[in-house]
C-alpha cells in the first residue's frame, strides 16, 4: 500500500480568511474562528440570518414613488405591508397606496375608522416578502 503525498498550498486573502489550493488545482475556502469576547456576542451570531425588506412610502400598482430602498430585520422586527383604503359612504374600500418598511412587534390588523382603512400585514420568511401579490 503505498501513500502519496500531495504538494498543498495555503494563501490568506483576507482577515481571518485563506484558501487552501491543492496539487489538483481545487481551492477550499478555510475560516477561522475567533471566540468572542463580549458578554452575548455568541449569542447573537447564532441568531437566524437577517433578512432585507422594501423599503417604500408610496407604492402603487407596481411603483414606489419617491424611491425604493431596503432596510434590515432586526429583533422582533417584520416586513411590514400597510395597505391604505378609503371607505365610501356605502361601507366598500377603495384600494389607494401601499407603504413598505420594517416594523417592530408586527402584527397582522386591520384598522378602521371612518374615512379610512388600513390593513397591516407583516412577514418574515423570506427576504423582500413585504412586496404585493401581483405586482
Amino acid at each position: 500500500m503505498q501513500l502519496h503525498q500531495k504538494k498543498h498550498k495555503t494563501q490568506r486573502t483576507e482577515k481571518n480568511s485563506m484558501h487552501h489550493i491543492c496539487q489538483n488545482g481545487t481551492i477550499t475556502a478555510l475560516t477561522k474562528f475567533e471566540p468572542h469576547e463580549q458578554k452575548g456576542e455568541l449569542r447573537n451570531s447564532l441568531r437566524a440570518p437577517e433578512y432585507q425588506c422594501y423599503k417604500c412610502e408610496r407604492y402603487h400598482l407596481g411603483f414606489c414613488y419617491g424611491g425604493m430602498s431596503s432596510c434590515k430585520m432586526k429583533f422582533r422586527q417584520s416586513c411590514a405591508t400597510e395597505n391604505f383604503y378609503i371607505l365610501t359612504k356605502t361601507g366598500k374600500s377603495l384600494y389607494h397606496f401601499t407603504k413598505l418598511s420594517c416594523m417592530t412587534n408586527c402584527e397582522d390588523i386591520n384598522f378602521f375608522g371612518y374615512e379610512r382603512r388600513r390593513e397591516l400585514i407583516c412577514c418574515t420568511h423570506s427576504n423582500y416578502c413585504n412586496l404585493p401579490l401581483g405586482s
